[in-house]
């Protein structure tokens, strides 16, 4: 889930591990190594969603979100169709601090990509804020997605809050340097 460096660019192993179309999945590890098996597509009935964020609406694990990593949100192609026109604002409700994201890039105020790729869904919004930006336990964030088409062609924006909180004796190895 992490999927840093190269791979913001299209978060694509966190799209394959919260793909709603997978039904099944395997796990192996070896000494230090594990896999996951996730390309799976055998859910029926389709699952039905707007959208699958991380992170997440709601409450969601400080320590599964460094700010190093950006946040993405996968939008269900069958009811939202790409328009180049896509928005991000995030702000922090403690204090209004704001973050704007677009493909013009005006205002600029971090990494911000479009990934129509097949990624487990093809459409995913990424982006992450550049400026000092320091996440604590307590914080809300309201994100805003604007410029979305509906695929009857009307015009249509998302809003939800996340809110971090610390999961006590959580180890995220994988961070460390």
């Amino acid at each position: 889930m992490f999927d840093g460096g190269g791979n913001e660019w299209h978060v694509g192993h966190r799209r394959w591990v919260l793909n709603p179309a997978m039904k099944r999945t395997a796990f192996g590890w070896c000494e230090s190594f594990s896999a996951m098996k996730c390309f799976d597509a055998s859910r029926t009935p389709e699952a039905n969603f707007l959208f699958v964020a991380w992170p997440s609406p709601g409450s969601f694990p400080l320590e599964l979100c460094p700010k190093e990593i950006p946040w993405s949100v996968t939008l269900n192609p069958g009811y939202y169709s790409y328009t180049g026109q896509e928005t991000v604002t995030l702000e922090r409700l403690s204090d209004g601090s704001r973050w704007q994201f677009s493909t013009g890039g005006i205002p600029y105020d971090g990494f911000f990509t479009v990934n129509t790729q097949w990624y487990g869904v093809p459409y995913c919004i990424i982006f992450r804020p550049e400026r000092a930006l320091t996440y604590l336990a307590g914080d809300t964030f309201r994100v805003t997605l604007s410029g979305l088409r509906k695929k009857d062609g009307t015009a249509d924006s998302l809003t939800w809050k996340t809110s971090f909180f610390n999961l006590p004796g959580f180890q995220h190895y994988y961070y460390r340097r």
